[in-house]
């Protein structure tokens, strides 16, 4: 096994650490943080904030070498002594192991460690009872399988469609792009890692796209981006009619359907579908309004009630219009239709 492959088995446990933990509800937050020698990941740090406050650490390693004891207790020293507040540690291993070793592991995680073993490493026998091992003999194509199995049960469970071959390219393209995927050297909610992974999968679907379908996608992102700006500009103007299309209702049109069959850009619509709906109600109050303001003057109403009438339709309007300039969920949602569509081609 040469370099190259312990820096790949590094990234396929580091995959696996990351990807099992969501199926946890134990944590708040992750931060993944590669170590790189030469350019390459040596090592990977996981630092996860649990829920009760307290903080769980893993640090993935891995070796073409029969790993010796001394190397474990070391990796496991100098893991506690550089996460001091941490309360728990756990030591992911990709390697062959002798069975004294195995032994030594198996002292770890069941909290039989033999203290005086332990004299020339004060930090892990301090924090023996919060540390752990967990070893996997380098096997590159069960620790494949093993995404593979985690990345399926991640799709099952956002409701994500992917066949089996389009799963296990995915897996091998999660594994060969690891060092540049979103999710890395950032604190992340598991919501936040939930939705970068969900649209690193979109982004790698769309690159699958053939030519005539980049094409129709394309024009459809296109499509909703364009209505979308133009109809939520048109809600805060002082139209005589109504707008044809509800900006909340964009999904139940042919012009934007390509575009929407991409998950994320339904999930970032979803979000904000009750702030646009709370617009639109505006809008049609300003409206009714405006209605009024017109039956009004036509009938020659006293110029008081006239201007009582303007000023609340004004003032409907700059609440419209505030609100849709400064919301950062559809600027969140126009940049991510932008960056879909430069993507394409």
């Amino acid at each position: 096994m040469g370099g190259r492959d312990t820096i790949k088995g590094v990234k396929a446990q580091g995959m696996v650490a990351v990807l099992e933990s969501l199926l946890r509800d134990d944590w708040k937050v992750v931060r993944i943080e590669p170590e790189k020698v030469g350019g390459k990941a040596d090592k990977i740090d996981i630092q996860w904030d649990l829920n009760d406050g307290k903080c769980r650490i893993a640090q993935v390693k891995s070796s073409e070498n029969p790993i010796q004891k001394s190397s474990l207790k070391t990796y496991l020293n100098d893991l506690i002594q550089e996460n001091p507040s941490a309360d728990a540690y756990d030591l992911h291993i990709i390697g062959p192991l002798t069975a004294s070793v195995h032994e030594f592991v198996n002292q770890v995680n069941n909290g039989t460690l033999i203290e005086s073993d332990l004299n020339d490493y004060p930090a892990l026998k301090q924090q023996k009872a919060s540390s752990k091992i967990i070893v996997r003999g380098f096997n590159f194509v069960a620790l494949e399988a093993m995404v593979y199995k985690l990345l399926h049960e991640f799709y099952d469970r956002k409701g994500i469609v992917g066949k089996a071959n389009e799963i296990s390219v995915r897996t091998k393209a999660l594994l060969n792009d690891f060092d540049i995927l979103p999710i890395l050297n950032k604190p992340l909610t598991k919501k936040s890692l939930e939705e970068k992974l969900a649209e690193w999968t979109n982004k790698f679907a769309i690159g699958d796209l053939d030519l005539n379908e980049r094409q129709l996608m394309k024009e459809s992102l296109q499509n909703l981006e364009d209505q979308f700006r133009a109809l939520t500009t048109g809600l805060y103007g002082f139209p005589h009619d109504t707008l044809r299309e509800k900006v909340s209702r964009l999904n139940h049109y042919d012009a934007y359907s390509k575009a929407f069959t991409v998950r994320t850009v339904q999930s970032r619509y979803l979000k904000i579908l009750n702030e646009l709906e709370t617009y639109e109600k505006k809008r049609e109050s300003m409206l009714k309004l405006k209605a009024q303001y017109e039956e009004a003057k036509h009938y020659g109403t006293r110029s008081d009630n006239l201007k009582h009438l303007a000023n609340l339709i004004d003032k409907l309007s700059v609440e419209i219009e505030e609100g849709m300039k400064n919301s950062r969920s559809f600027k969140e949602f126009i940049e991510f239709l932008e960056e879909l569509n430069r993507e394409l081609y």
